[in-house]
């Protein structure tokens, strides 16, 4: 198991951008910080962001992720 730490301010700020509820926030803060971290360590490497709440996955398309089950718009 791998711990993924996610500060407030990255959090909240993607509340704020995609009018998010604090825990989707958090799981999608979770994901650009492993997103970040994937691609110092392996190049061109990718995630595919999985969620069953539309507005999550609509906020982590915005964010650059491929969801799964494929796009919202």
């Amino acid at each position: 198991m791998v711990s993924v730490r996610v500060g407030a301010q990255p959090a909240g700020e993607l509340a704020l951008r995609h009018g998010l509820r604090g825990m989707d926030s958090v799981q999608l803060a979770a994901a650009v910080n492993v997103r970040e971290r994937l691609r110092r360590h392996a190049e061109g490497a990718d995630l595919v962001f999985a969620a069953f709440d539309r507005q999550l996955l609509k906020a982590a398309e915005h964010e650059g992720f491929a969801t799964l089950g494929g796009s919202l718009d």
